[in-house]
Parts: structure tokens; C-alpha cells; sequence
């Protein structure tokens, strides 16, 4: 019944993560 919800709530966190990773790297380097 909440597959769809539990989809897309991973979806948000691994975008988030990725976000996140990215500014760190960025961070990182510079």
C-alpha cells in the first residue's frame, strides 16, 4: 500500500545524498 510513498522517500534521500556529496567534494577541492 506505501510502496509508492517509501519510492519516492528513497528517491529524496539519495538525491539529497548526492547533493550533499557534491558540495563536499566541491568543498573538498577547493
Amino acid at each position: 500500500m506505501g510502496r509508492e510513498t517509501d519510492f519516492d522517500y528513497l528517491i529524496f534521500f539519495f538525491e539529497f545524498k548526492h547533493e550533499f556529496l557534491e558540495q563536499n567534494f566541491l568543498a573538498y577541492v577547493y
